[in-house]
């Protein structure tokens, strides 16, 4: 602390010399920065110094640069000397006479100081246009060249101002050197800058570290720390592809990459492009360079060194290996139809519309959305020549669509569009049933159903009248996708009853029966009426539920209560609401406040998939009186579900007919039916036959001699579900 001390009262001192006092009462001028560093060689010692902006620059170049050394050896007795008490960059002629025609950089900082015109050329060193960000500032283009000149030649650092060897030093001394500018104005001062150093052999400069490679397609890309121990002002890149022998330095001039991405021209002020900030982050914290590859699969070594801003160079980087690789794809096939031919298949035929050399061949994925998920239906891939594929296994009552996903030599995928194909259906859906609901005292109807299980079903319409034996009325203009549905009926007409019926539609728009009608009688009621169910969206495993609000003077908040699964007893006519007590399957999940200034709020909440979830929501007005609970929301999201593939399968010869004989085992409940797959001579395997839920064994009369192979899976009609396929067995045939 004592030594801290000492150095800050000489520091207050020395700065004193050439600053200008500030203005009583006043801000005073803006404080610029000069930053300097030192390195000992025992018998001389290295000052390097750089003013942190043009304007700093500018005075130091005007005005001077006074150099004073501290001998601080004796901490009692500290002697100051003057080294230079105004140092300026030399005259031109001088500076070319000094230097020699043969230094590039010195070429450049004199024409940064000196020239009339000073811009971007042929012969302007390749690594400083990699530097300059302000091209369009030409005081900002000079300084910044000339700040690059000096870290990459002593000789120019020395000749412009910005360097200093001080050669009478003793080896093992302690020394402190105070950088000042000599000149200051009414807007600008330049604070003095000071530096300690012992003077000993200073340690080796370390060889940079972090180097990493990746390959592309014929191109390979560098990462290397941007902060190093070395505190390098740019590098050489070097490259070999004789596995260390040669090298090939790939930079004319030191390189160094760019901190940030150069903001694009029309781009919008704060945007978040999430690629754009990865590699702002990417080039925050490393140097980056890109090089071209002559081959890909060829394993090419590249190392770098660094220069620091005494224009001494580091050791080189221990190398890194880097191998480009084909990543292009091949052309995307199109998928040109999907017909049934006949019974459960569907006959997919595509057309490759661009050649590609390295094409491969194919793989046939099937899913039930247009977003998938698809699993794949073939084991192995079909030749690059075949252009048709049947799917023998095709689901009813949902769409199949296909995709052909093109593989070539090196891996690379490309996939088709999706495609859908269905089965010719006929068969409606099933009548809605415990259909039920409420009136309330504002003649707010509340109607709700249970749901169908029908996999491909579209919707629900609702029908009215007010006898049971009147013609119904549609009072849905669209078909409903949720089984609730809110109606209002008028409370002062004489009818005291109003009956209601559902009727299911699937997507080929074959109409379910008329459920069995359901009775709602008008009542009035004190409390407050009930949040209705609005729109209802599920997106994956988020679902959101739109409660518009009530309307009833007092309401402050509402309350949503939720049930998981289906009612236990077949007689409840739905889910039940909760009572004004705690529900025995409802579970409240929520609580919202009364906003009076929206129509309606919104609830959140996360659901498994493949399970029946029903919510139901009651206003609480501001006397803590609760309405009735609202219509459950029944709400699921479906997926398929993946099975196990079935065990058991068999299969013998018939030595008398000459036919394969297959047998298998499998029960479970529900409606499926099995779909049974061949191979020739451990060819791919495709589908051969499907059976009945009943069946449990099946003849092959048309194979003849060689090897087969089969294997068996099951597909689910009353819900998405497919199993995996059955280990192959095979069967030689003589």
């Amino acid at each position: 602390m004592k030594k801290l001390s000492i150095i800050l009262c000489l520091l207050t001192g020395l700065g004193a010399w050439c600053q200008v006092k500030k203005t009583a009462g006043t801000t005073g001028p803006k404080h610029l920065h000069v930053r300097m560093l030192t390195k000992a060689y025992a018998d001389s010692i290295v000052v390097r110094w750089a003013p942190m902006d043009p304007v700093a620059w500018l005075m130091g170049n005007d005005s001077g640069y006074r150099i004073v050394r501290i001998d601080y050896t004796d901490r009692g007795h500290p002697v100051t000397t003057v080294l230079s008490p105004r140092l300026r960059p030399l005259p031109l002629e001088q500076m070319m006479a000094t230097i020699g025609p043969n230094d590039k950089y010195a070429a450049v900082a004199a024409q940064a100081l000196y020239g009339k015109d000073f811009q971007m050329t042929k012969e302007a060193p390749y690594g400083f246009a990699k530097k300059v960000k302000q091209a369009h500032e030409a005081l900002s283009f000079r300084y910044s060249f000339t700040m690059q000149a000096a870290d990459f030649s002593p000789a120019a650092a020395s000749a412009i101002a910005l360097r200093w060897v001080d050669r009478d030093v003793k080896k093992g001394s302690d020394y402190i050197y105070v950088i000042t500018v000599c000149g200051a104005t009414k807007d600008y001062v330049v604070d003095s800058s000071a530096a300690f150093v012992v003077d000993n052999n200073a340690n080796p400069i370390p060889p940079p570290d972090g180097l990493q490679g990746f390959g592309f397609d014929r191109k390979s890309e560098l990462h290397w720390n941007r902060r190093q121990r070395g505190n390098f002002s740019a590098y050489d890149i070097g490259r070999s592809d004789d596995g260390g022998k040669t090298w090939l330095v790939l930079n004319k001039a030191p390189y160094l990459s760019p901190d940030k991405v150069p903001q694009i021209p029309g781009a919008v002020k704060g945007g978040k492009d999430t690629t754009i900030v990865k590699i702002d982050a990417l080039m925050r914290d490393h140097q980056v360079f890109m090089d071209s590859l002559p081959r890909d699969y060829l394993p090419y070594l590249y190392r770098v060194r660094g220069i620091d801003a005494f224009a001494e160079w580091s050791p080189w980087s221990a190398p890194v290996a880097v191998e480009g690789r084909d990543l292009t794809p091949p052309v995307a096939p199109v998928i040109d139809s999907v017909r049934n031919t006949t019974g459960s298949q569907l006959r997919i035929v595509w057309s490759q519309r661009a050649s590609s050399p390295d094409l491969a061949g194919y793989y046939i994925s099937k899913g039930n959305s247009v977003k998938g998920p698809f699993y794949p239906l073939t084991k192995y891939m079909l030749p690059k020549e075949t252009r048709v594929f049947t799917d023998s296994a095709a689901v009813a009552h949902v769409p199949n669509y296909y995709v052909i996903v093109a593989v070539d030599t090196a891996k690379n995928v490309a996939a088709s569009g999706a495609f859908p194909g269905y089965l010719t259906d006929t068969v409606p859906p099933s009548a809605p049933v415990r259909v039920a609901g409420s009136i309330d005292s504002m003649g707010v109807v509340r109607l709700h159903w249970a749901a169908n299980h029908e996999p491909d079903l579209k919707g629900y319409k609702v029908y009215f009248a007010y006898g049971a034996r009147d013609q119904f009325a549609q009072v849905t203009h669209v078909l409903l996708a949720d089984t609730s549905f809110v109606d209002t009926v008028s409370m002062r007409s004489l009818n005291r009853r109003v009956w209601y019926t559902v009727v299911a539609v699937d997507n080929s728009n074959n109409h379910s029966a008329y459920s069995a009608p359901a009775m709602l009688k008008k009542l009035v009621v004190v409390p407050p009426s009930a949040p209705l169910a609005g729109t209802v969206t599920v997106a994956a495993r988020r679902v959101t539920v739109e409660w518009i609000e009530s309307r009833s003077e007092g309401a402050a908040g509402y309350e949503i209560a939720r049930m998981r699964g289906q009612p236990k007893t077949p007689d409840a006519g739905g889910p039940k609401t909760p009572d004004a007590g705690q529900p025995a399957r409802y579970a409240l999940v929520g609580k919202m406040a009364q906003d009076w200034n929206r129509r309606s709020l919104s609830f959140g909440d996360t659901i498994s998939v493949n399970t029946d979830y029903y919510y139901t929501a009651r206003t609480i007005d501001s006397t803590g009186v609760r309405s009735e609970w609202s219509s459950p929301v029944h709400v699921v999201y479906r997926a398929t579900d993946s099975l196990a593939a079935p065990a058991g399968l068999q299969v013998r010869l018939d030595d008398q007919h000459h036919h394969v004989r297959l047998s298998w085992q499998y029960k479970d409940k529900g409606e499926y039916f099995f779909v049974v797959y061949r191979g020739f001579n451990h060819g791919a395997l495709s589908a051969w036959h499907s059976f009945d839920k009943e069946a449990s064994s099946g003849e092959d009369d048309e194979a003849g001699s060689g090897g087969y192979d089969y294997a068996i899976k099951v597909v689910y009609r009353d819900r998405p579900a497919i199993s995996t396929m059955s280990k192959p067995v095979h069967i030689t045939i003589p």
